[in-house]
């Protein structure tokens, strides 16, 4: 997987509430995520979803602005939620997400210090990808 030029990469804004806004870049950007804190590389198909980052979740210390990345395979449409564990729930929430088409992805959100995970979706094709996090210091 190499980095590469997106004719509309999408960053998303989003509150832990859900509240966001979707605005495409103002132009062409290069997603790299081997830079990110936190990163792993997986292969799904469409249909599949994976938890990232290595198939589990992650802690965050701090509260802050968290960024994700995913990097995925030319002709895919993928799917990223960011997400955080309900304790009251018992569940996963997604909180962030940055939804098809293409399969190169950036999520940011402002959001509190507990327990978080990418979920990353093949939405049609597949192939190989990379997820990454940073985290607030």
């Amino acid at each position: 997987m190499t980095s590469r030029s997106l004719p509309a990469a999408v960053a998303i804004v989003a509150s832990v509430a859900g509240i966001g806004a979707y605005a495409p870049a103002a132009s062409a950007a290069i997603i790299d995520c081997s830079s990110y804190e936190l990163r792993s590389s997986n292969t799904i198909t469409s249909g599949e979803s994976r938890a990232e980052p290595d198939g589990s979740f992650f802690w965050s210390w701090n509260a802050g602005t968290f960024q994700a990345c995913l990097d995925g395979p030319d002709g895919a449409t993928f799917a990223l939620d960011f997400q955080r564990y309900s304790p009251e729930k018992q569940d996963w929430e997604t909180i962030s997400t940055a939804p098809a088409p293409g399969a190169d992805k950036i999520v940011e959100f402002t959001g509190p210090a507990t327990v978080y995970r990418l979920l990353v979706t093949a939405v049609e094709g597949k192939g190989s990808y990379t997820a990454g996090v940073n985290r607030p210091e």
